[in-house]
């Protein structure tokens, strides 16, 4: 009689105790693939990054749930492991070829060492731990397992720790910050071409890749739309390659650099706007310092087309103080005659300006006016100058003699001086001033003749103008003498039959001018003392002058005031229009 055992509970127990280290390095796989994909999405890397990502944690994914459905006691079960270890490393072949071969190369050396090393490690550990869970001969025991496991558990966070800080390219890039694409530059060191596809919009240029030195930046970058901001890393300079035949620049970018290089970017991207006009200069105006102590403010400077003609290729340098402190532009821009010369209240640097800098001088920056408390960024602008010359005036009597218009620089006497648009009607002021006149400026037919506010005469109508002297001619206008007018018995009532009298005082514009005048009509004619006040039959009032008559109706009312010149008459305090004169 044969009996027969059921050894199915014990071979399960047996084989399901040795799949604990299958399952772990299958589980510590899949952590390193799931925060490359995590890291690739976060970062908006291109699909091509993506996919072999995904497709590395779907193989992780399908393993795994393999291992807990078998029990590893039949052959078949090699064939998952052995299947899940050629997958996973022809995707990995496939990362590193879309990373160094095809298209971009972004990809920094460390970060495809952690990349090829997390899953080669991931390979290894997880054929051992099937052989072990196959109990197939040679494999490890459980003390060398668990030392398998632990090289990889150490491999998974270096890769995992690597990724996150540094980013799937290993430059250092996140959801705001994009890497750089390279390329060799044939000596040795890198170009950067252009940033890598990214969900953010600051471009970051390492000061070194794969150990190299960055050498050259192409100029594309500054026509990439998607980039808004490129911030070059460390204290060297970087020169920008192809300057002069990029088709077009995006002015809404802006570069930051050390304060210690800054300006030789902004040199360099004006100079070649002088050139070819094609936006640079907007991105040497945007561009800010980087390297700051924590008490440092900056004061950088800004030059719009007409400013950069005038500068000469002399730009104001970037300059770093500390918190509180003042600033002199003519210090700051030591060696640069027009900062030196920017004097507007100094006659000499007027008439130097005038005569060697076309005819400008730079204007006064309200923000360096008081200690700076912040970083500001100060636009250059020039302001003209005009030389200006008294002209002859409309008065025949009274002569200027308070020496307007003439001026002494540096010991040498001249007929002439100088001054700015808004600096004009301050000199306009230091003009005499006549009791009872009133003075308008003539400064020609292009500019006016009647003119009060000659600041905004100079900068409105010599916009476009060339020419640099101002003929001021003084018109004076004599105010009116006030005139009163006073009947010959204030608050009387008159009636037909009387006679009324008006008399006038006259006050004069000013103590001692003489005052002749006469009573005329609206022809112009001589009146005399307005008398006879009569009424009619009819009501109606006549009032005589000579042989003039003018009449007007009143109802049972009381003549109180006479205007025989706008021909009404004021009866009861009330006034009645001329309805005949005869």
């Amino acid at each position: 009689m044969i009996r027969q055992t059921d050894w199915s509970g014990v071979t399960t127990r047996n084989i399901r105790s040795r799949k604990w280290a299958l399952i772990a390095a299958a589980l510590l796989a899949a952590a390193a693939d799931i925060v490359a994909l995590v890291v690739t999405a976060v970062e908006g890397a291109a699909v091509k990054f993506i996919i072999p990502a995904a497709l590395l944690l779907a193989a992780d994914a399908v393993f795994i749930l393999l291992v807990c459905l078998s029990n590893y006691r039949f052959k078949y079960t090699a064939v998952q492991w052995k299947a899940y270890v050629i997958v996973v490393a022809v995707l990995t072949a496939v990362a590193a070829i879309v990373n160094f071969a095809l298209g971009e190369l972004a990809m920094t050396a460390a970060a495809a060492v952690i990349l090829i090393l997390s899953h080669a490690v991931a390979i290894v550990v997880v054929a051992l731990a099937a052989r072990h869970a196959s109990r197939l001969k040679r494999s490890l025991g459980a003390p060398g397992m668990i030392v398998a496991l632990a090289v990889l558990l150490a491999v998974t966070a270096l890769s995992a720790a690597f990724t996150i800080g540094s980013g799937y390219f290993g430059q250092g890039e996140t959801a705001e910050l994009r890497a750089a694409v390279y390329e060799s530059d044939g000596d040795g060191g890198y170009v950067v071409t252009g940033a890598a596809e990214g969900r953010g919009d600051t471009l970051v240029i390492p000061e070194r890749i794969n150990g190299a030195e960055v050498t050259a930046i192409s100029a594309s970058v500054l026509a990439d739309s998607t980039v808004s901001a490129i911030v070059v890393e460390g204290e060297e300079f970087i020169p920008f390659e192809g300057l002069g035949s990029l088709d077009a620049a995006v002015s809404a970018v802006r570069l930051m650099a050390h304060k210690n290089v800054l300006d030789i970017y902004k040199n360099e991207l004006y100079s070649a706007d002088l050139q070819n006009k094609r936006g640079f200069a907007a991105i040497a105006n945007a561009s800010v310092p980087t390297g700051l102590e924590e008490n440092e403010v900056y004061i950088t400077f800004s030059y719009d087309d007409e400013a950069l003609e005038l500068a000469g290729g002399e730009y104001l340098p970037t300059t770093v103080l500390d918190k509180g402190s003042r600033a002199d532009i003519s210090v700051i821009g030591a060696g640069i005659v027009y900062a030196e010369r920017s004097d507007a209240s100094s006659l000499a640097d007027l008439k130097y300006n005038y005569d060697n800098n076309g005819r400008y001088i730079l204007s006064a920056a309200d923000e360096l006016s008081s200690p700076l408390s912040e970083s500001v960024c100060v636009e250059v602008s020039f302001e003209r100058v005009f030389r200006v010359m008294l002209g002859e005036d409309n008065d025949s009597v009274y002569e200027d003699e308070s020496g307007f218009g003439k001026s002494v620089i540096n010991g040498e006497a001249y007929g002439y001086t100088f001054t700015t648009a808004s600096a004009a009607n301050e000199l306009a002021e230091t003009f005499w001033e006549r009791e009872g006149f009133d003075l308008v400026w003539d400064l020609g037919t292009h500019l006016g003749t009647s003119v009060t506010d000659i600041s905004a005469a100079l900068s409105t109508r010599y916009a476009e103008s060339s020419v640099g002297t101002v003929t001021m001619s003084p018109v004076w206008t004599l105010h009116a003498p006030e005139v009163t007018l006073t009947p010959s018995e204030a608050g009387a009532a008159y009636t037909y039959g009387d006679k009324v009298e008006i008399a006038s005082e006259v006050e004069p514009p000013f103590e001692g001018c003489d005052i002749s005048y006469t009573w005329t009509d609206e022809e112009g004619e001589t009146l005399g003392t307005l008398t006879d006040v009569r009424q009619a039959a009819t009501d109606i009032y006549t009032l005589h002058d000579g042989a003039r008559e003018v009449m007007f109706p009143v109802a049972d009312g009381v003549v109180t005031a006479v205007d025989i010149k706008a021909g009404k008459i004021v009866v009861n305090k009330k006034r009645y229009l001329e309805v005949a004169v005869l």
